[in-house]
């Protein structure tokens, strides 16, 4: 008897870029970063379904937000200089009380600095049934953007992912928690994520594997034609020299 088989489709958007090319102006002071809009000039944002032997896993869907939706309405997006400022957050800001909390403790400078970043940042992927979000900064402190996980409202890590990866990661496991393996080293979730793939694990082994295999070492480990790493490769090598 074979294993049940996992699928997944992709539903893509028409893209509503030139449309709101204004409101994106006013609400970044300039355009989006070119891989970004390169996104959303093919499609508005994109749903990922899946399916075990023609079943629906809803659980598992994964929707990329349109742009309407990443910038939350284009309600605005504020900052806060200190604790005092912070307090004095509206609740009219872009994703209060979804990715961040203004009842979050700000006494510390590094959390400061985590829930301004959850200000500023806007949505790629909500994560069904759980207080998780993937979401992008386009203010960081490195480079044009910055793929992050948000949860339960005051908790932000960036993720070691850039798009072109964040996409290929999604349209082949959707919302599964693949994500986890891109967590900064020392983070709990990192641990559990060949429980969270192992309903991918038959379909899609030698990826499942890579991820386990990151997850586990704290950085990027490639995957060899056979599934095994490099060293693996040459180990099982001299035992058969």
């Amino acid at each position: 008897m074979s294993s049940p088989r996992i699928t997944t489709s992709v539903e893509r958007r028409p893209s509503t870029l030139a449309a709101n090319a204004e409101r994106i102006r006013e609400a970044l002071g300039g355009d989006l970063p070119p891989a970004l809009a390169a996104l959303y000039g093919e499609t508005d944002g994109l749903t990922v379904s899946v399916a075990r032997d023609g079943e629906p896993l809803h659980h598992f869907e994964g929707v990329v937000a349109t742009l309407e939706d990443a910038f939350d309405g284009w309600k605005p997006h504020g900052q806060a200089a200190d604790a005092d400022e912070f307090a004095d957050a509206g609740f009219d800001q872009a994703f209060c009380e979804i990715t961040w909390s203004p009842d979050a403790d700000v006494d510390a400078d590094e959390a400061l600095a985590q829930l301004n970043a959850l200000r500023r940042a806007k949505l790629l992927m909500s994560i069904p049934g759980s207080p998780e979000f993937l979401v992008v900064d386009l203010a960081p402190p490195d480079g044009e953007l910055q793929i992050g996980w948000a949860y339960e409202g005051c908790e932000y890590h960036p993720l070691d992912l850039d798009l072109d990866e964040f996409l290929r990661m999604v349209q082949m496991f959707g919302s599964a928690r693949w994500f986890w393996a891109y967590l900064p080293h020392g983070v709990s979730h990192r641990s559990q994520i060949a429980d969270a793939l192992r309903d991918f694990a038959d379909t899609w082994p030698d990826e499942v594997a890579a991820l386990v295999r990151r997850a586990s070492a704290g950085g990027v480990v490639p995957v060899a034609d056979d599934g095994d790493t490099p060293e693996e490769a040459e180990e099982e090598e001299e035992e058969e020299e």
